[in-house]
């Protein structure tokens, strides 16, 4: 249980952070970015993403074993898209900056090397 109440305030921080950014590049409306009167926060976003955490919690019916494998599936997930990017910037950038000087050259081909 505590292990989830700390996944939980990490979710709420990190998604108003992510949020926000999404917000400033025009997907979401601007009303979301809207500051709090008397705080300055983003209360709609953390609002929004209260809601979704508690509607998550009745979906499960407050099952602990539900919702621990729900969050290490989406760190699970997460690890794999982070992943998936760094191998997007990888293969597609052709920057000197993104190579390792000691990585290995096979037939064409530009092998990273473990110790990067």
């Amino acid at each position: 249980m505590l292990i989830l109440s700390g996944a939980v305030n990490t979710a709420m921080i990190g998604a108003n952070g992510i949020l926000n950014r999404v917000a400033e590049d025009g997907v979401l409306l601007d009303w979301f970015r809207k500051p709090h009167k008397r705080y300055g926060t983003t209360s709609r976003m953390i609002n929004a993403v209260a809601l979704l955490q508690i509607a998550t919690i009745i979906g499960s019916r407050g099952n602990v074993y539900t919702l621990g494998e729900a969050y290490a599936f989406g760190v699970v997930w997460s690890f794999f898209m982070k992943s998936l990017g760094v191998l997007a910037l990888r293969f597609q950038r052709h920057d000197q900056e993104y190579k390792f000087p000691g990585n290995f050259h096979i037939g064409g081909r530009e092998i990273p090397s473990a110790s990067a």
